[in-house]
């Protein structure tokens, strides 16, 4: 095993594409290190330490790969991993892998997050001038919120209880772990932009919302409530909804974009790996993944980039919403993903972004775990007759 108390974690930016590994304390290399001819500064992880023991797979992915067959023995275990701390929840995949005879030869957590100053810690992606706005030659418009993919390795424990709360999901066979490694190499590459939350448009009346299946109750919060909450949750109702199929979101409007942060990385591995849903997945327990989606209108999508820039001139934009400013303004989100999460540009500069007004209204999709941490429905009231929401007038892409 590779000691793993102590590491540095390094980043280099060859053409802005974040590639992280780990130099031990210990003075030991992977190998990759001696073969690559980059700069490199120091990582920025938001304040954690956790992540200790980080590889850059895609750097890495022979010599990982030949290490990983070479101790394989009869099967692994694909287990759902989660970090929870207070006001915080972080999800990752984690692989025991085991010999003929059931014992653990080692295992490996593997999580998506937000390698930049700003990614996880605020409602938007940020650009890469916070009052403003950069464009390249090419009229693309910069920003700061890139992801990366990283894996410890541990023996006996998720690396020193980090893992908490964790949930058998599956044990796979050599050739489908195979085919998982396989896809953890490529993954990363389509999904470098980390997105907190999601949003939504032309969302359905409250009439229709409480007629929904899923719907449980509407949640307000007072200013001083505001103030507690982490930055994404911060908005006078939440709309709360049972854990449901990801694709059942799209019934309460115009989906704009997913989240794209780390449970959306661990539902997707998990879904190549053993066909099961983790949307639909229930073990009364953790089952379920949370959703975050903020009700926006629009006002143009996918618009040219530099249309950001038009909007700024003229006074209309709110460049600290992002941050926890619910001041009047639109909001630039830039076209990462399209409306079921594929990828579109994944560069840091991009050519189309959409405009919006944001509502000061979030819809929540719970897991099994939130639900159980609600209050009981009698603390929270649903809306008057007189107090609620109309339809929007549905917005036509011309």
């Amino acid at each position: 095993m590779v000691p793993m108390s102590r590491t540095v974690v390094y980043v280099g930016i060859p053409s802005r594409r974040i590639m992280t590994c780990t130099q031990l304390i210990s003075g030991q290399k992977c190998g990759c290190w001696r073969r690559m001819k980059l700069g490199f500064i120091k990582l920025v992880t938001n304040g954690s330490g956790r992540h200790t023991g980080l590889l850059l797979w895609r750097m890495c992915r022979n010599q990982v790969s030949h290490s990983i067959r070479q101790r394989f023995g009869s099967f692994v275990l694909i287990i759902h991993l989660k970090s929870l701390k207070k006001d915080f929840m972080h999800d990752g995949v984690g692989f025991i892998l085991k010999d003929v005879e059931g014992r653990e030869l080692g295992r490996y957590a593997f999580q998506y997050w937000a390698a930049c100053q700003w990614g996880a810690a605020v409602r938007a992606p940020a650009s890469l001038n916070q009052t403003g706005f950069k464009f390249d030659k090419q009229g693309r418009s910069g920003w700061h919120n890139q992801a990366v993919l990283t894996f410890s390795r541990s023996k006996g424990n998720w690396e020193n209880g980090y893992w908490s709360n964790n949930t058998l999901i599956s044990t796979i066979n050599e050739t489908k772990w195979k085919h998982t490694v396989s896809f953890l190499n490529h993954w990363q590459k389509d999904h470098r932009q980390f997105m907190v939350l999601g949003f939504i448009y032309n969302v359905i009346p409250d009439e229709q919302m409480e007629q929904h299946p899923n719907f449980i109750h509407y949640q307000f919060m007072s200013p001083s409530e505001r103030q507690t909450v982490p930055g994404v949750m911060n908005c006078s109702r939440l709309t709360c909804i049972r854990p449901q199929a990801r694709d059942a979101y799209h019934s309460f409007g115009n989906v704009l974009a997913f989240q794209h942060a780390c449970p959306f990385f661990v539902s997707e591995v998990i879904k190549k790996a053993t066909g099961t849903d983790l949307f639909l997945f229930r073990d009364e327990n953790h089952g379920g993944i949370q959703s975050l989606l903020r009700e926006v209108e629009p006002v143009e999508l996918f618009a040219p980039a530099k249309r950001a820039q038009d909007y700024l001139q003229a006074g209309k934009l709110n460049m600290k919403w992002l941050r926890g400013d619910d001041s009047e303004g639109y909001l630039v989100i830039p076209a990462f993903y399209d409306a079921h999460g594929h990828p579109l540009e994944q560069e840091d500069f991009v050519s189309k972004v959409h405009i919006v007004k944001p509502v000061d209204r979030l819809i929540l999709g719970h897991d099994e775990f939130s639900m159980k941490k609600m209050k009981p429905i009698k603390y929270h009231k649903k809306l008057i007759k007189g107090q609620r929401r109309s339809a929007q007038e549905p917005y036509v892409s011309l």
